[in-house]
């Protein structure tokens, strides 16, 4: 770990915490933030999909140009996590920690999200280190 450069650790390891960050611009610069190259529109959408934003992305009258407040507060906690993953699986991080990142998820947008994450793992050769306290969430 003494030889890593910060650079290289923020290019490989993606953290997504109960507590969301995000900042007072819009959605899809929140989503973009940290990201090395700029990615596609397709990309960012893939990533909302897999994260189960996109639907409510499409809600607001301005999509992905919407601000979404200081430290998100126009969005519910929700929302905020859904956001904060989307902008990690852009990313495309080699370790991902998810540290109670589904906690503010109904059942049915954490299975779903779930799945997104579980394809991630497989297809895209990622390690999860995952801290939660439903069993539902740590099952596989």
């Amino acid at each position: 770990l003494r030889e890593l450069h910060v650079r290289s650790m923020h290019r490989h390891i993606g953290v997504v915490s109960q507590e969301t960050q995000l900042f007072n611009t819009s959605i899809g610069d929140n989503l973009t933030y940290g990201c090395e190259v700029e990615p596609s529109k397709a990309e960012v959408i893939a990533a909302c999909k897999a994260a189960q934003c996109f639907h409510f992305i499409q809600d607001f009258e301005d999509g992905l140009s919407t601000r979404v407040g200081e430290r998100g507060q126009r969005l519910s906690g929700g929302q905020k996590q859904r956001i904060a993953i989307a902008r990690c699986l852009l990313r495309k991080p080699r370790l991902l920690l998810l540290d109670e990142a589904t906690s503010a998820l109904d059942a049915e947008s954490e299975a779903q999200v779930q799945k997104a994450l579980d394809g991630l793992i497989w297809t895209e050769n990622h390690t999860v280190m995952l801290v939660a306290h439903r069993l539902s969430t740590v099952i596989n």
